[in-house]
């Protein structure tokens, strides 16, 4: 808050075997109590359910992985057709 930052965004990386709720509920009562108003990110790519919990410690939260050029999103594997070569 004494950068003035507007948004903060959290992501789940090497977190181990922590619960999400518990830690980003953590982390948003921190950011409250800056007083500094924010936009709180969860990103956890859709792991976990956060759409049954992020609206009680979050503005907004991942409900997937990372959007990759292609087809077959939503379906397993990278998200490519199997004919793409790259």
């Amino acid at each position: 808050a004494g950068w003035g930052a507007d948004y903060l965004k959290v992501d789940w990386c090497y977190v181990g075997m922590q619960s999400p709720l518990r830690t980003y509920a953590h982390i948003s009562r921190v950011a409250v109590a800056t007083g500094h108003p924010m936009v709180f990110s969860v990103s956890n790519w859709g792991q976990h359910a956060p759409w049954s919990w992020g609206r009680k410690v979050s503005n907004l939260w991942r409900v997937s992985g990372d959007v990759e050029p292609g087809y077959n999103l939503g379906h397993g594997g990278n998200g490519r057709d199997s004919s793409d070569p790259g």
